[in-house]
């Protein structure tokens, strides 16, 4: 703690004063009380976006690894770009998904990163 102390004060103040075991529990007590999150915001899903080039052949590989994934953190946590419905302008969608994204997972073979979108 008191290394924590001088780092924020750039060493102005290096010892905290000595706290008795009555105010020590009645500080801890306070600090847990404010630091407790609010039960009504739910738990958003990480979202995960896969890039791969068409030329490197990757598709069963990223497939497996979007099942995986939707597997374990729940269906949709994965965007790649067979989730683009025919007909649908892909650029702004790969453009939008890529903005959502919590994780950008990169499957790179001899082809990715020669084309604008990987």
């Amino acid at each position: 703690m008191e290394r924590l102390t001088a780092r924020l004060t750039d060493d102005d103040i290096r010892q905290m004063p000595p706290l008795s075991a009555p105010d020590r529990a009645a500080l801890r007590a306070r600090y847990q009380q404010v630091q407790t999150p609010a039960p009504s915001q739910p738990k958003r899903k990480p979202r995960s976006y896969i890039s791969h080039a068409l030329a490197d052949r990757a598709h069963d590989l990223v497939e497996k690894l979007t099942g995986e994934i939707n597997t374990r953190v729940g269906e949709g946590a994965v965007f790649w770009d067979q989730l683009v419905a025919l007909g649908e302008e892909w650029e702004p969608r790969l453009r939008e998904e890529m903005k959502r994204a919590d994780t950008l997972i990169v499957v790179a073979g001899d082809a990715w990163g020669h084309t604008d979108w990987t």
